[in-house]
This record gives C-alpha cells, structure tokens and sequence, in this order.
C-alpha cells in the first residue's frame, strides 16, 4: 500500500508566498524605472508629449502582456507533462 508523502509545512507556504510577491514588487519597480528612463532618453528626439509618452507606456505594457501570456502557456505545458 503506497505511503501518503507529509505535508508541507504552512511556513514553507507562506515563505514562499512573500518571495513571489517581493519578487513582483522588485520586477515592477524595475520595470517601471526602466520606464522612467526611456523616456527621458527618447525625449531630447521625440519630445515629452503625450502621444510619446502613450506608445512609451503602451509598448511596455503590451510586452508585460505578451509576456504573462507566454509564461502561462509554458506552465501550463510544464505541468502536464508526465514525471
């Protein structure tokens, strides 16, 4: 009769859950200062208007998107497939 393997502990869940959500944060806040950054390179060329500033935020959030949509397609194949 095969043997139900313990469970994990509730601490290793929550240290789990504070990584991921810490490492969220620092992707963000990288993200958005790379952001920041672009923007002041890109405007002694294309200026500081709002159409500027508008595919500025638009490219990064469409690449955030393109991004969340790959990875989740690669979870989802990683785990089913057999072990």
């Amino acid at each position: 009769m095969p043997s139900t393997p313990p469970a994990p502990d509730e601490s290793v869940h929550r240290r789990v859950l504070i990584f991921l959500n810490v490492a969220a944060f620092a992707g963000g806040f990288c993200v958005m200062g790379a952001e920041m950054a672009t923007g002041r390179l890109v405007a002694p060329y294309l200026g500081t208007s709002t159409p500027v500033w508008s595919a500025l935020i638009g490219t990064v959030m469409g690449a955030l998107a393109l991004g969340a949509m790959l990875g989740g397609r690669l979870s989802k194949n990683a785990s089913a497939a057999p072990r």
